[in-house]
């Protein structure tokens, strides 16, 4: 089976064989083969990760965009798409997994698909069709010699644990300007603003990578002690992971130490929320991330950390976010 995207027309220029990323150019448009049949792609993802093979994905589209803003200014004429051709010869439930996908993929995207069976792609309408003979890789039939290694099985034991590969997701995060938090149950994740003038804007924009959050907003004339890093830790347990840092003290009452400054929003997983906050007073405002409980067990009379102690061999009482804020002044008309 190979399933070829973005269909081209002719090819314009053959890079050296020597390339490794193997970009082709038709019509002037790069074009990337990758050989996924003969990867250990189950190895590849208990090595690696998803979030580094996210990654490395992201850096292939990147480069295709870079080459096509190139060929842009070398051949006068806009470049706007490139093309990815899949081998995906060797796994046999392939043609049945794109059948169970392809509805669940826009029209106008799916349309962009051109898939081959069998040996379909060597006969009319084939890859001779839209590429020339000559760039056609030999493991397809054509006449470039190109030496893409088949690669092999990934070693068991480069094989990592899902809490390595948890932290590994983490640490590639935070390369970026967004930080990481891990929410539980009894244990919120809060983040200190302090506001010097009044009418600042707060902007905040987080993903939900992990369980349902509650997002609130609060406000103090009164400096939160310290924060508390992985409170867990004061009763020798080590935290599974993640930041997590507890500003409101628990002896605050709401109404008298501080105050909601916005109405509750919950959150699910995977959602991305953006918004923002103009202040009103100065003093001391809490984002606070907090472990959005179902129905049936939101009631609890358990202080935070006891329940944490409770429920923490629980893995649905774990949420990850990924959040960045930002402070602006807001000059009034």
């Amino acid at each position: 089976m190979h399933m070829f995207l973005s269909l081209p027309q002719s090819v314009a220029q053959v890079p050296a064989a020597s390339d490794p990323v193997l970009c082709l150019q038709t019509v002037f448009r790069p074009l990337y083969i990758l050989r996924l049949g003969h990867m250990d792609t189950k190895g590849l993802v208990r090595a690696l990760g998803e979030e580094s093979l996210l990654r490395h994905v992201l850096s292939i589209n990147e480069e295709g965009l870079r080459r096509c803003e190139e060929n842009t200014k070398v051949f006068g004429r806009p470049i706007s798409c490139w093309t990815c051709l899949v081998d995906l010869e060797g796994p046999p439930r392939l043609p049945v997994l794109w059948t169970l996908v392809s509805p669940f993929i826009d029209e106008n995207t799916r349309k962009k698909f051109l898939i081959y069976a069998g040996n379909d792609y060597q006969g009319p309408g084939g890859l001779v069709d839209y590429i020339d003979k000559e760039v056609i890789p030999d493991f397809l039939g054509g006449d470039c010699m190109c030496e893409v290694p088949e690669g092999g099985l990934v070693p068991k034991s480069l094989y990592r644990t899902a809490e390595e590969l948890e932290n590994e997701d983490v640490r590639l995060w935070t390369e970026t300007i967004y930080q990481s938090a891990s929410v539980f149950k009894g244990a919120p994740h809060e983040l200190l603003i302090e506001i010097i003038d009044a009418s600042s804007v707060i902007t905040w924009d987080f993903d939900v990578c992990k369980g349902d959050i509650i997002f609130n907003i609060f406000h103090s004339k009164r400096a939160p002690q310290p924060p508390k890093k992985d409170t867990l830790g004061a009763h020798g347990i080590t935290s599974p992971g993640g930041n997590n840092v507890q500003l409101i003290d628990r002896s605050w009452m709401l109404g008298l130490d501080y105050s909601m400054v916005e109405s509750p929003l919950t959150c699910k997983e995977g959602e991305s929320v953006q918004g923002s906050h103009v202040t009103r007073w100065p003093g001391f405002y809490i984002l606070q991330w907090k472990f959005h409980s179902m129905p049936a067990c939101a009631a609890t009379n358990l202080p935070r950390v006891d329940d944490v102690l409770a429920t923490l061999q629980v893995s649905s009482h774990k949420c990850k976010v990924m959040y960045y804020t930002e402070l602006e002044d807001w000059a009034l008309p």
